[in-house]
């Protein structure tokens, strides 16, 4: 398998709350965006991360294993903000992607950071943001396209930190031969409309098969598109060629 991730400051941002990990030997990949005042977006991400980083190195991933391992980032979070250290209120999305068997894969998320399966040259989106306006639409009181501009699409209903115990969701899915993955942070779904998702990939090298030298190629393009259309917050995406 061929795992490339990429994080960005963007344009306006004085500091990058993002943060990513990933494995190609044990066959997973997360990624998180952080919230709070000075640094603690920055800290409560990397926690998170590095948490469930280390709780995926095993030989055999369920999503019993995942559930666990998003329970301990979600205590881990929520320790260092107790922690006297002054960062005070923190909290951080999480976006994961695992082998979990053969022809079989397990995405979970808690936010909106969001993870996508390119398939047939579609792109189709398989997490739904844990957000008001993902709400709204879903209650048929907004419309997806003006969910995408709407002022108060950032404020998330889910979170790791902010409680004592966290529901992600975690579903298990089968993936075939030919497939990728993409996994994002809200800077770069903010920026691009699923449509311009959808087409920077449909031109880039990697569905020619050619996996190692092609993911570069994708990930930069996505990266300095969502820098072209703006690049209000931090960028990060990671993209997955299960092999």
């Amino acid at each position: 398998m061929k795992i490339i991730g990429r994080t960005d400051l963007g344009r306006v941002r004085a500091n990058n709350e993002d943060a990513l990990a990933w494995d190609e030997q044990f066959g997973f990949a997360v990624l998180a965006d952080g919230m709070g005042g000075l640094l603690a977006g920055e800290v409560a991400s990397r926690a998170a991360v590095d948490a469930v980083g280390e709780g995926l190195k095993v030989q055999s991933i369920d999503t019993a294993v995942v559930t666990d391992c998003i329970d301990q980032a979600n205590s881990q979070v929520r320790l260092l903000a107790a922690d006297g250290n002054s960062l005070g209120n923190m909290g951080t999305t999480l976006v994961l992607w695992a082998r979990s068997g053969s022809g079989l894969c397990i995405v979970a998320h808690v936010g909106d950071s969001r993870a996508y399966r390119y398939r047939d040259y579609r792109l189709f989106r398989l997490t739904s943001d844990h957000s008001v306006v993902q709400g709204m639409v879903d209650d048929g009181l907004m419309t997806p396209e003006e969910a995408q501009v709407a002022p108060n699409r950032n404020i998330i209903t889910r979170a790791l930190g902010l409680a004592p115990t966290v529901a992600p969701e975690v579903v298990e899915l089968d993936f075939e031969p030919g497939d990728r993955f993409l996994l994002c942070s809200d800077g770069l779904s903010d920026m691009l409309p699923h449509s311009d998702l959808e087409a920077i990939l449909n031109e880039a090298e990697w569905i020619t098969g050619e996996a190692a030298n092609s993911c570069p190629g994708a990930a930069d393009k996505l990266l300095s598109a969502a820098n072209e259309a703006g690049g209000t917050d931090n960028i990060s995406l990671v993209l997955i060629v299960p092999g």
